[in-house]
This record gives structure tokens, sequence and C-alpha cells, in this order.
């Protein structure tokens, strides 16, 4: 959610900037003399409506980042919780260190994701310019093959090796292999 609202503010900001370049520079013109008066009227009424609508998303945008904020701190808290639960399990005895891995990294990527999703929504409620948004790739946005996705949920985009590399003849038979190998090419 939180890409999707930084997507969502770069877009209004950049139209909200765009508006303010274009209205400054409509001013700059009628000082100088070359643009008739109706038409800068005309035109700044444009401007700034075009302005005042983007200031209207920005303060919507506003609000929805801190709710994000907010869910993000009480689901960091939930997983938190639920780690040290583990935690007090293999401490007990009750887990021993395989079983203790094995529920602690989903929790452990969960908090990774988490934190990742309320630092970069804090960047977002500081950002007033385009320039102050974080970067893309900072963004998480994307991924390599073989990793996760979406942190926290089981999909995943495969390494090649998983299309050319078969553990028997059976595999290779199959009607979902027959499928793979057409798409594959």
């Amino acid at each position: 959610m939180s890409a999707i609202l930084a997507r969502r503010l770069e877009e209004t900001l950049r139209k909200k900037e765009t508006a303010e370049g274009y209205k400054a520079n409509l001013q700059r013109l009628q000082a100088e003399g070359t643009v008739n008066h109706e038409n800068y009227t005309r035109m700044l009424e444009s401007y700034d409506k075009s302005v005042i609508e983007a200031s209207k998303e920005l303060s919507e945008l506003a609000v929805l980042i801190s709710e994000e904020i907010r869910k993000n701190e009480r689901e960091l808290a939930g997983a938190r919780e639920a780690l040290a639960s583990v935690q007090v399990r293999r401490n007990v005895g009750e887990l021993n260190d395989r079983d203790f891995e094995r529920a602690s990294r989903p929790l452990e990527r969960r908090i990774q994701a988490f934190e990742a999703s309320r630092e970069l929504c804090t960047k977002l409620q500081l950002a007033k310019r385009t320039a102050d948004l974080p970067s893309s790739s900072s963004r998480g946005i994307g991924a390599a093959a073989g990793k996760p996705v979406f942190p926290g949920r089981q999909i995943s985009i495969p390494d090649s090796a998983a299309f050319t590399q078969f553990s028997s003849i059976e595999e290779m038979t199959t009607p979902r292999f027959k499928v793979v190998g057409i798409a594959s090419g």
C-alpha cells in the first residue's frame, strides 16, 4: 500500500509543480507584455484551479499516509509480539533450533517489511516537492529473480533454472511441463 501511496503522491506533486511552473511562466510573460489581459486571466484561473485540486488531493494523501503509518505500527507491534512468543517457546525448550528458525523466519521478514513500509511512509509525509521523494529503487519497487515480490507473502519469481532442470524423465512428460515448455519457448 505504501508504494501505491508513493506513486500517487509523486503524480500529485508533479501535477502541482507543473501547474505552478506554468503559472510562473505566464506571470513572467504578462510582466513582459507578451500576453493580453484576457488570455492571462483565463489561463491564470485554469492554473490556479489545477494547483487547488492538487493541494486538495495532497491533503487527502496526507491523511491516508498517516493512517498507513498507524496501521504499520499496529502490525509491527503484533509481529514483534509473535516473535517474542516464539523466542520464549524456544527458551523453555518447546522448540528446537530448527523449529525456531522455521517459525521465526517469516515473522522476521514481516517485521522488516513493516519497518520498511513505515520508513517509506515517514519519508512521504515529509515530502513537499517531488525532489523530496525517495527514489523508486528505495521504495522496494521491482524484484530480482527468485526473490519475494511481496515481503511476507509466498509469491516469488522463479529462477530460470527452475524451467530448465528436471529431476526425472517423468517430470518432462507431465502436462505441466508441456505447458511450461510451450510458454517458455
